[in-house]
């Protein structure tokens, strides 16, 4: 196991350090490994010291260690528990910690507390032990869950079925005895709060709501916990959670205009808009008497000048666009004031600017001002404008379109940049186009035959869509990651193409020099990426290469998405145009023009050769595969007993790499970084393309050019001075040395050509690599295992609220497949290995066991879903244990799987056709503690030996 330590600041510095693990022996060289935060911290400061000697010596008693989202690592946190393998850790200066109070002073102050109140000493005793146990660090997922310190009701409501219920945080209804005046006054008590609003700030939300809950029952009605719970638990969706944490707050202070607007939001999350509609409302009268802001005082990004935004600015027409959407509302906004009761907005009313700026910040020392008005709640410094979006959001779940539009029209007459306001506004217009349309579903025409139009836009504002993403648009510009604004753009772009062409138009328009086009509609096309709006993307990627063709990241990641959309030949016919374009393009010891002739024979003059295999086994598949034009043969030089079922010599040592951790693995094969070539950002790039290349042949079954292109390419990667798994190229690197290696030590010696058997549909994740084009039987016929590669999915990802790409590219994938065929799914074992531990972590399950039990009830009815939808017949694949870390949770996954799937199997809705392969036992060793030396190959995914145990297993599948 191997983290990535990099220094915060300048000058820059990464440390490789190896993880010790008793399970897993250290490659050579590096036999010392670090165990602990702090040992890696040390090993760090004096690696910095001996590379920049002229920079002041860093002290590791001065530095902290924190994950990729700034989770503190205390120094005792071991690391093969607290990190992943290839994880990226950040090293900074330490700031000001919060050190637990003496012992003297902690039991004088359990002294006072009991003597207010007889029955509280049990409480302050786990306070105190709370408070003192973080300074060791958070719980580890296998602690007890943070709930369990005192019980608690179960939600009334749950947003989702595919979420198990659990136990909320308790919650103290009865007032107690007060402890003082106040309870923030005790030191106990104080410290207590700010270990739990560090620890909330440390995304250590299990253990700070351990805290928060013993701060109630010491202090019941503590507002500052009230408002941390609600937060955190909204923060990782658990709504249901929140909401009988602020129903008991808003109880205790029915006067708290923050904490009724939080349980209005919790409201209408869970699908509770007219309940939410009238908190909203209670909130906004509470706010307007106690003297809140009109406008929000938050520090907010200025349009035009987001990343990518040169050239951008002409799309919105600047204040003009905010007229225009004044102009669109359906009623005015005094209409909208003497409707739902809103108090009439000021012109130029300055009341309230700077406001109470750093509200729950901390003060000197670095602690917390736990006495701060909105401490607890990070969004917490609002408005009244933040309070009428609520209100607009919730008028439209209800179904009054005209009247939210009316008041998200207010909101923006005053304050044209409100972001909430902005994408309120553009859900407002896509709701009213969407009630305009025709009797099949088209939007209605106007006159002129553009689209669903208002009056007040005949003269050339474009449609209701183009106005929207105009909203959404504007939100960008100024906050470029602003998650929900891009998941709207992304909506926008993919389902209204006349939207797409405008900010295509707008975009090339522009007086900006081509590359700064590009980059703008690389940054829009990245959006629709991850929400799945695919082809959008493909549109406005291709536009960005055709602008820079000799951009070697475009290329790159236009040749990536055409992964993802299952367009192997487009991907191989870029690859292929780059190499014609620029043969003499030279890596190492090679150029590309030598790699040309490897493509010829290929049918991608087309960048597709979709639906055109010979073989009557394959009619109707609409895969890219490329094995009919591959010469007809197995790979040259596959003799003695590599067989179909890769019973081959053992692996070189460390040739592989980790595809399926996202990064290098523990080696890339001899002579890994020991070549003289300091590859450049653009060289690098381009060998990515190159081994993509390689890997899309391999998929296509390609599988003798996959080797003969794969060993040129190989030149290359040796030639690398710096290993490759240390470079933005590592997850392409990754993923070559896999497949490469199976290639050249497992080869395929059957042929793959008009003879070879029927396909059996293998889809996974990396895992299904190993065996790709090996054959199993099914109910006694010889059958082709058929790779299907979905790059990064999760269970958890085919929840249905999920956008995620992820999920699109499994269906994709699975259209792609004739209805009624056979399909083996191989997924899961991500979950296990990153998704599953740090959702405990961060408290969205109870344990480990409740996180298992969700993500594979999701991952079982998307399956059952298919078998009704397309007349599959579904064979599901034990998850891998390869990762010694993780085997733990892949035994308890395995085992749920196993007694769910034979549940579901039995059920009408399955038909006979799912079924468990139940082998995962026989992978591991006889004490079920290790994996079998037999079936190791690069310390993340099975060795293809594996095979005959999937085949014997198929073989016991009885006939339907």
């Amino acid at each position: 196991m191997k983290v990535y330590a990099h220094w915060d600041g300048d000058p820059h510095f990464t440390l490789i350090a190896v993880v010790a693990d008793r399970a897993v022996a250290t490659t050579a060289g590096d036999k010392s490994g670090v165990r602990t935060a702090g040992e890696l911290l040390e090993r760090f400061a004096s690696a910095f010291n001996a590379k920049h000697p002229s920079h002041a010596p860093l002290s590791p008693s001065l530095l902290s260690l924190h994950k990729a989202r700034g989770q503190l690592l205390p120094p005792t946190a071991v690391l093969s528990k607290a990190a992943h393998d290839l994880d990226d850790l950040f090293v900074r200066q330490k700031v000001a910690t919060l050190k637990p109070l003496p012992p003297a002073q902690q039991q004088q102050q359990q002294q006072q507390v009991g003597a207010e109140k007889g029955g509280k000493e049990v409480a302050v005793g786990a306070l105190s032990h709370g408070v003192s146990a973080m300074t060791v660090g958070p719980p580890t997922a296998r602690s007890p869950p943070a709930a369990a310190a005192t019980p608690s009701p179960a939600p009334a409501s749950r947003p989702s079925s595919t979420v198990r219920s659990a136990p909320a945080a308790a919650i103290p209804r009865t007032p107690a005895a007060p402890l003082s005046e106040s309870p923030l006054t005790l030191p106990l008590v104080r410290h207590a709060a700010q270990q739990m609003l560090h620890a909330q700030r440390q995304g250590q939300y299990r253990h700070a709501i351990l805290l928060a809950n013993q701060l109630l029952a010491v202090a019941p009605n503590l507002k500052l916990c009230y408002r941390a719970l609600a937060a955190m638990h909204m923060a990782i969706s658990r709504h249901d959670r929140a909401l009988p944490v602020l129903q008991a707050a808003v109880e205790a202070h029915p006067s708290d205009a923050l904490l009724v607007l939080r349980l209005a939001q919790a409201t209408l999350h869970l699908a509770q808009p007219s309940d939410a509609l009238s908190l909203a409302d209670r909130a906004l009268s509470l706010a307007s008497q106690q003297g809140w802001p009109q406008h929000s005082t938050r520090r907010r990004g200025v349009a035009g000048q987001g990343g990518g935004a040169r050239g951008m600015v002409g799309v919105l027409g600047s204040r003009q666009s905010a007229s225009r959407m004044m102009q669109r509302a359906r009623v005015s906004g005094q209409q909208a004031a003497e409707m739902f009761g809103l108090p009439e907005e000021e012109e130029d009313d300055d009341e309230g600017e700077g406001g109470e700026g750093g509200r729950g910040k901390r003060g000197a020392g670095g602690a917390w001002d736990v006495e701060s008005p909105y401490v607890g709640d990070p969004h917490g410094d609002l408005s009244l404008d933040d309070i009428k979006v609520v209100c607009g959001r919730a008028l439209l779940q209800v179904g009054a379109v005209d009247v939210a539009s009316a008041v998200v029209a207010g909101v923006l007459q005053g304050d044209e940049h409100h972001e909430d306001a902005l994408v309120l506004y553009g859900d407002v217009l896509l709701r009213q186009t969407a009630g305009k349309q025709t009797p099949h579903g088209q939007p209605a025409e106007s006159p002129n035959g553009c689209g669903a139009q208002s009056e007040e836009n005949e003269g050339g504002g474009g449609s209701v869509e183009e106005e929207a993403m105009k909203a959404y648009l504007r939100v960008l510009l100024a906050r470029p990651h602003h998650a929900t604004a891009r998941a709207k753009m992304a909506h926008v772009l993919q389902h209204h193409p006349s939207a797409r062409r405008l900010l295509l138009s707008q975009l090339q328009s522009g007086a900006g020099p081509p590359a700064d086009t590009a980059r703008a509609l690389v940054f829009f096309a990245s959006a629709c990426k991850d929400h799945s709006a695919l082809d959008a993307a493909l549109a406005l990627m291709q536009r960005a290469v055709a602008l820079t063709p000799g951009c070697c990241s475009h290329v790159l990641a236009l040749l990536h998405l055409h992964e993802v959309m299952l367009h192997g030949c487009a991907a191989l016919h870029l690859a292929l145009s780059f190499c014609h374009a620029h043969p003499d393009f030279r890596l190492g010891p090679i150029t590309l023009a030598a790699l040309l002739p490897f493509f010829q024979g290929l049918p991608l003059h087309a960048g597709s050769c979709e639906d055109v295999s010979p073989c009557p086994h394959e009619r109707g598949v609409q895969l890219e595969y490329l094995r009919w034009w591959d010469g007809g043969g197995s790979q040259d030089g596959g003799g003695g007993e590599a067989g179909a079922n890769g019973r081959g010599a053992d692996a070189c040592a460390g040739m592989g790499t980790d595809a399926g951790a996202g990064g290098g693995g523990k080696g890339e094969g001899v002579g890994a970084g020991e070549g003289t070539e300091e590859y450049r950002s653009e060289e690098l790039d381009v060998l990515a393309m190159l081994m993509t290349a390689v890997k899309a042949l391999f998929l296509g079954g390609a599988v003798r050019r996959a080797k003969a292109l794969g060993a040129l390419v190989e030149r290359a990667r040796v030639a690398s001075k710096v290993p490759l798994h240390e470079t933005l190229i590592r997850n392409e690197a990754a993923y070559f040395g896999c497949a490469f290696q199976l290639l050249t030590h497992y080869p395929i010696t059957h042929s793959l050509s008009h003879n070879s058997p029927p396909p059996l549909f293998l889809a996974g994740d990396s895992h299904c690599l190993a065996a790709a084009w090996r054959v199993v039987h099914l109910r006694g016929q010889p059958r082709l295992l058929c790779p299907l590669l979905i790059t990064g999915l999760k269970a958890w990802h085919l929840r249905p609220e999920s956008t995620f790409f992820p999920k699109a590219s499994f269906h994709r994938a699975m259209q792609c497949v004739p209805p009624g065929s056979e399909v083996v799914v191989l997924f899961g074992e991500i979950d296990c290995r990153e998704g599953i531990l740090v959702s405990v972590d961060r408290n969205k399950y109870n344990d480990v066991e409740e996180g298992v039990e969700v993500t594979v009830d999701i991952y079982l009815a998307a399956l059952l879903s298919l078998i009704a939808a397309r007349g599959f017949e579904i064979f599901v694949h034990p998850v891998p244990s390869i990762i010694p870390d993780t085997r733990p949770l892949a035994r308890i996954y395995n085992a749920t799987l196993r007694r769910r799937c034979l549940a579901a199997a039995a059920s009408p809705a399955a038909g006979g056709r799912l079924h468990m392969l139940d082998f995962f036992p026989a992978l591991l060793t006889h004490d079920q503690e290790s994996l079998r030396p037999e079936f190791e190959f690069d310390g993340t995914h099975m060795n293809p030996r594996y095979v005959p145990l999937l085949d014997k297993e198929l073989s016991r599948i009885p006939a339907p």
